[in-house]
C-alpha cells in the first residue's frame, strides 16, 4: 500500500506487471486441478453414489433398530441388523473420506487462492496495493484475535 509512496509510477508498472504474470501462472494451475479433480468426481459417481446410498442404508438401519424390533428372535434381527449397518458403514467411509480429502478439500482451498489472486489482479490500484491490502487485512485480523479473543488459537 505505500508503492504510492516509495515507488515511482514505472517501477510500480513493473511490479505490478511481475506480479499479474505470477498471479496468471497460478491461476492456470489451479484451474487445471480443479478441472482433473472435478472431471474425477463426474467420472465415479456412480461409485460415490454407491457410497453414500450405503452410508444412508446404514443411518436408515440404527433409525430403524431404534423403534424396537419385537417378537420371539428380537436379540438375532438386532444383532443382524447393526452388523449390516456397520458393514455398510464400513465400506462406505473409507471412499467417501479419501474422495473428501483427495478431491474435495482441494478445490476449496484453490477456489479460495483463486478468490485471493483474483482480487490481486484486479485491484484498481494496482496489484501492489493489493498484496499490501491482503496483508493490512491480515495484520488487523490479528490484532483483533488477540484483543477480543485473549491470544489463544
Amino acid at each position: 500500500m505505500a508503492a504510492d509512496y516509495f515507488f515511482t509510477e514505472k517501477q510500480r508498472d513493473v511490479i505490478n506487471a511481475m506480479i499479474k504474470a505470477r498471479a496468471k501462472l497460478t491461476k492456470k494451475r489451479i484451474v487445471a486441478d480443479f478441472d482433473d479433480h472435478v472431471h474425477f468426481i463426474v467420472a465415479n459417481g456412480a461409485a460415490l453414489a454407491s457410497a453414500a446410498a450405503l452410508l444412508l442404508l446404514g443411518w436408515v438401519i440404527t433409525v430403524f433398530l431404534r423403534t424396537g424390533v419385537a417378537g420371539p428372535h428380537g436379540g438375532w434381527v438386532v444383532s443382524i441388523l447393526a452388523l449390516l449397518a456397520l458393514l455398510a458403514v464400513a465400506v462406505s467411509i473409507p471412499r467417501l473420506l479419501t474422495v473428501l480429502v483427495d478431491r474435495v478439500a482441494p478445490i476449496m482451498l484453490g477456489s479460495s487462492v483463486g478468490l485471493v489472486l483474483m482480487f490481486v489482479s484486479r485491484c484498481p490500484k494496482g496489484s501492489v496495493f493489493g498484496v499490501g491490502f491482503l496483508f493490512l487485512i491480515a495484520s488487523f485480523l490479528c490484532r483483533w484475535r488477540n484483543l477480543y479473543q485473549g491470544g489463544n488459537f
